[in-house]
């Protein structure tokens, strides 16, 4: 009995520990790492003499075939990091992918995130691409019961880079909702990346690469086991080949390369490496920039705002503001969604707000700003990806590329509908998604504790 209640008190004493190391501290204002790294927002809406295409990838289709296609043509290196990969087809597809090119004789590199990494924690074939001599996989930040902060030290950046002249960037993390729906049992992902690349210099994925090679030595980035698993390897390598023959990969990414546009400026902004909490380079860049518009677009997963971004916003009175986001019956992440109904009510009185109503969830990042500005990556207009997260974006300067996104993503406008100044929704092109009674308890009962705790939603 008395080894019970010593075991008891130990248990309360580490969960308050977590509790507070772990949450609470973050709740301290400009808590975080000064970073060395600031970008002169002057800059980004200048032209440059970089030679920077830029291809939207809306359609999976097309953001599947373009990776392979990269990964098939790479001569020297592979870099990818990405939140996590799910098993499932598209998964094993890839990988074969990577396997084949490692074969051939290319350098691939890997990371994920330390928590959700391993997506379902299927972790064979991350040992089996592993064990290749030219394949590094890395485990970025792997928990540690004694440092709790760590668990908010994560990676949800989602980048490819191919020879260092090519990069995809955006939201789409390895799992069939993103790139195979209809072989996926869960409801499909929108989702959407930019890929660049260049016939010279481009100081954009000069940048990307040097952050992902920080972010694959940072100490806390460890490598994985390995383990040789033949049948394995060759059943990759088979998934890969068995979908390269059944599929049009070469028509697809020549339509893609069609479809690019020469910018005027790309630059690559990314969010400090830094334990804790970091200081938000991302939110007060993309501020200080929205500052010299007059409109603004931005399309997220689930909006959310503490004090201090609120107090990093520019003047938002008499601008024209859109905002799109899910809506609250089929939103992915319930804590995120109960965040947005505690924000819902202001942000509606401050701009226009489009909730999507389709059997697909919006999982695409992106901003837009006056008739130049695009920004497309990982980053979500919420603390948790201010704050917490290594976020990465690229702020694309171009008449030509902006007119071209409207275009691609008007169509989702037909799948919404907007808000009226009380927050009901107006009618609209299609019905609203039935909030239903089990799914309304959930987030409004997380919303009283999301209220207390938005700083790490």
């Amino acid at each position: 009995m008395r080894w019970g209640k010593r075991l008891l008190t130990a248990l309360l004493l580490y969960i308050s520990y977590v509790f507070v190391f772990g949450i609470l501290v973050f709740r301290l204002p400009d808590a975080f790492e000064p970073s060395a790294h600031h970008y002169d927002v002057s800059l980004l809406n200048q032209a440059d003499d970089n030679a920077d295409y830029v291809s939207l990838l809306e359609d999976s289709t097309e953001a599947f075939h373009t990776r392979l296609t990269l990964i098939e043509n790479a001569e020297t290196t592979i870099d990818m990091s990405a939140l996590y990969a799910l098993s499932g087809p598209s998964r094993d597809i890839l990988f074969g992918a990577l396997l084949e090119a490692a074969e051939r004789g290319v350098t691939v590199r890997l990371t994920f995130n330390g928590i959700r990494g391993y997506g379902n924690l299927s972790i064979r074939d991350f040992t089996t691409l592993n064990a290749h001599d030219r394949i590094s996989i890395k485990n970025y930040e792997p928990f540690n019961p004694f440092l709790p902060y760590t668990l908010q030290n994560g990676i949800h950046d989602k980048l490819l880079i191919v020879d260092g002249n090519h990069g995809i960037i955006g939201g789409r993390n390895i799992d069939d909702r993103y790139f195979l729906p209809e072989q996926s049992r869960r409801r499909e992902v929108l989702d959407r990346e930019v890929y660049l690349f260049t016939d010279a210099h481009s100081a954009a994925l000069s940048d990307m690469q040097r952050y992902f090679d920080r972010m694959f030595h940072e100490y806390y980035a460890r490598p994985i086991s390995s383990r040789q698993h033949a049948s394995n390897q060759q059943r990759l390598l088979n998934a890969y080949q068995d979908y390269r023959n059944t599929e049009d990969i070469a028509s697809t990414y020549a339509t893609v390369i069609d479809e690019a546009i020469l910018t005027d400026r790309v630059t690559f902004v990314h969010s400090p490496l830094t334990r804790g909490k970091k200081e938000p380079v991302i939110f007060n860049t993309l501020s200080e920039l929205a500052d010299q518009y007059d409109r603004w677009f931005v399309q997220t997963t689930a909006f959310g705002f503490t004090r201090e971004m609120i107090e990093g916003l520019p003047n938002i009175e008499e601008r024209s503001i859109t905002l799109m986001t899910n809506n609250l019956a089929q939103s992915p992440n319930p804590w995120g969604t109960a965040g947005y109904l505690t924000i819902r009510s202001q942000l509606n009185a401050h701009a226009t707000i489009y909730e999507h109503q389709t059997d697909k969830t919006i999982h695409a990042k992106s901003m837009r700003f006056g008739d130049e500005i695009t920004v497309v990556g990982s980053y979500n207009l919420n603390p948790r990806s201010t704050f917490h997260n290594s976020e990465s974006v690229v702020v694309i300067y171009s008449e030509a590329f902006a007119a071209h996104f409207d275009e691609q993503i008007s169509h989702l406008f037909d799948d919404a509908l907007k808000l009226d100044e009380h927050g009901d929704y107006i009618d609209g092109p299609v019905e609203p998604v039935p909030l239903s009674v089990p799914r309304r308890i959930l987030i409004y009962t997380l919303r009283a504790v999301a209220e207390v705790f938005d700083f790490m939603l």
